[in-house]
């Protein structure tokens, strides 16, 4: 196994192991509410639009974010953010093969602790109340004000919080987009970093696709190796002839973040979300027949 391909199975091990209690924790925290929801005032299925309902909602939050933010869930998250020093240690050994000169710099300690203290932040207190917690609430209030029925209410927060097999329940759904971009986002980062640092100009996009894999990110790994001219045409949806779907909003291949540019689509790449890997390589590594059907092109 490659170096490159460790980084990718640390990485997924780290998101897969992570998320695996989620869908339980989830359960638990839907079962909860309901237990709670039965404390609601109501008039037939209707539900009172009344001072002790609307109480019930600070209540409730505090309740839910106890059971969230549990021991065993923290423990994980601690767990977690130990694969940033595993990428870091492999990131090492990655250019070391091509370059044995090779040290990081004080910049890549730096982006490392910065990475680590956003994953933290979203993963704990203020990210899971303002992306879990904050749109139940509010579900909650209009309901309550608006005297809402209760068992469409309880529907709703049902086909909100619980996966079902074809959706991700939100906190699954929140949780599985921070850990799987924050670990690819730092690992590219990085990768970008000393890659500039170094002057190289190919990379190789690699990574494996699934069902769920946008055209964008399965036609560049077909592609496989890229140079850095060809950045400009590549965010605009043109790989090697074919051309990629394109949002009108942003311009760019579907699932694409907004911002992406020549600059920042190393550490982006095909979205939010994205399991692939942009991993710079010297141009000794790069087959001689992609180097010559570089020069056919331009």
């Amino acid at each position: 196994m490659t170096v490159a391909e460790k980084i990718l199975k640390v990485i997924q091990l780290s998101v897969d192991d992570f998320n695996g209690a989620i869908p339980d924790l989830q359960k638990e925290l839907y079962n909860d509410l309901v237990k709670e929801l039965k404390k609601l005032e109501t008039k037939g299925d209707n539900i009172l639009s009344n001072v002790s309902n609307l109480k019930l909602i600070g209540s409730i939050r505090n309740k839910l974010e106890k059971i969230i933010l549990n021991e065993n869930y923290l423990k994980n998250v601690a767990g977690y953010v130990q694969a940033f020093d595993q990428i870091t240690a492999l990131q090492i050994s990655y250019f070391k093969e091509f370059n044995n000169k090779f040290r990081p710099s004080k910049t890549l300690k730096i982006i490392q602790e910065l990475s680590v203290d956003s994953t933290l932040n979203s993963l704990t207190e203020a990210g899971i109340n303002a992306n879990v917690l904050e749109p139940v609430n509010e579900l909650l209030r209009t309901n309550i004000t608006t005297g809402g029925n209760f068992p469409d209410l309880l529907e709703a927060l049902r086909k909100r919080m619980v996966s079902d097999g074809k959706d991700l329940g939100s906190l699954e759904r929140y949780t599985k987009q921070i850990t799987t971009d924050s670990l690819n986002q730092y690992s590219a980062n990085y990768n970008k970093t000393v890659s500039e640092d170094l002057g190289l100009e190919w990379y190789r996009y690699i990574g494996s696709n699934l069902t769920t894999t946008r055209e964008f990110c399965e036609e560049l790994t077909k592609k496989e190796w890229v140079h850095k001219s060809e950045l400009a045409a590549i965010i605009k949806g043109k790989i090697d002839g074919h051309q990629c779907a394109i949002y009108k909003k942003t311009g760019l291949p579907y699932g694409m973040i907004p911002e992406t540019n020549e600059s920042n689509f190393s550490v982006y790449r095909g979205g939010y979300s994205c399991g692939h890997q942009f991993f710079a390589v010297p141009n000794s590594a790069v087959p001689e027949k992609i180097k010559n059907d570089l020069l056919l092109r331009i």
